[in-house]
């Protein structure tokens, strides 16, 4: 053999260790890939045996003897693989099914709950509270806790629902969620058919009718709408209403009441004007009576002295008259006292008189 192809045979025969060693190599490092802190890696691994088939098709030199070699063991690290993914499947299925299971009881709990008394608020809040449970689970993947941050993309520490039996449950919980929706909206309008009308009414009232009336059907109204099932769009709405029916009585009212205060201000002023006026007037009308009694004294000893009959009997006819007069004086002074009375009682109670309002 010449010096040149003792160079190639030798150059071949190297490259032939070469492949087979790095064969061997990857096919020691593919028995290892699957694994990944314990947690399976199936896609990377069928994706380094894959190149590892290419390559025992494909490399050459090789010697088909560890050629053969190398496939079987290739073909068994591949078949163990399979079954332990295959056996993984399995009991995720199961898992799976088990999870799904459960869900689907929570959900068919939530409907008979809803069934059982569909116009009961309260049945229909506890029907709403298992499908907020439900949904808890749906939304951590049928687990009662989410997964633990650093294996959350690993295939067996953490499987929960397979993406089939998790599009069953959603489905099966919208539907739920759905119907249970459709029954609660049901209850919120038929109280708001009840309690929109008041609204409108004490609204209406405010506008064009008494205002303190309105501000109690406000009140009232409010009263019950904090114990009135309703949506959320429906409750501002009602309060909205009432809010606006509220400003517009108040506003109204406070008009009133300061009108009213005003007149009972002018009132007072009008009846401590006439209190002082009658007793001024109480005053003099005494001091009248007493001068004319003084005269009546002075005309009745005038009368034995008079010079003649005609003149005592002019005499007795003044003093009839002025006697008149006292008496019509001290009867205007009985009813003046008495209306000084009754003003000063009013003034202490401040209570106008109902036409003097």
């Amino acid at each position: 053999m010449s010096e040149s192809m003792s160079a190639e045979w030798e150059k071949w025969l190297t490259q032939e260790r070469s492949n087979v060693e790095h064969i061997e190599s990857r096919l020691a490092t593919l028995s290892l890939s699957v694994e990944n802190h314990g947690a399976p890696r199936y896609r990377e691994f069928w994706i380094d045996a894959n190149e590892i088939s290419n390559m025992l098709n494909t490399l050459t030199p090789f010697p088909e003897e560890d050629k053969d070699r190398l496939s079987a063991q290739h073909k068994r690290i591949c078949r163990e693989v399979k079954k332990r993914q295959d056996e993984e499947w399995q009991a995720r299925r199961a898992q799976s099914k088990q999870m799904r299971a459960s869900i689907e009881e929570n959900i068919q709990n939530a409907c008979a709950c809803a069934d059982s008394a569909p116009d009961d608020a309260d049945n229909l809040t506890k029907a709403q509270a298992l499908l907020s449970e439900t949904l808890a689970l749906l939304k951590n993947n049928g687990e009662c806790d989410p997964p633990p941050s650093d294996t959350a993309g690993a295939s067996s520490s953490y499987s929960g629902l397979l993406q089939e039996d998790r599009g069953y449950c959603w489905e099966k919980w919208k539907e739920a969620n759905d119907a249970v929706f459709a029954r609660r909206q049901a209850i919120w309008d038929r109280n708001y058919e009840v309690i929109n009308p008041d609204a409108r009414a004490a609204c209406e009232e405010a506008n064009s009718g008494d205002p303190f009336q309105a501000l109690e059907k406000v009140k009232e109204t409010q009263g019950r709408l904090k114990d009135v099932q309703l949506s959320r769009t429906q409750r501002e709405e009602v309060r909205n209403t009432l809010n606006s029916a509220w400003e517009t009585a108040i506003t109204k009212a406070n008009t009133i009441r300061e009108k009213k205060r005003k007149r009972h201000e002018e009132w007072l002023v009008r009846m401590e004007g006439n209190v002082a006026q009658w007793t001024d007037m109480l005053r003099r009308n005494k001091e009248t009576a007493l001068e004319m009694t003084d005269q009546v004294r002075k005309l009745s000893g005038e009368i034995r002295n008079a010079i003649s009959k005609e003149h005592a009997d002019m005499l007795r006819d003044w003093i009839a008259e002025k006697r008149q007069k006292i008496k019509e004086i001290n009867e205007m002074n009985t009813e003046l006292e008495e209306k000084i009375a009754s003003a000063k009682e009013k003034l202490v109670n401040k209570i106008p008189q109902r036409h003097e309002e």
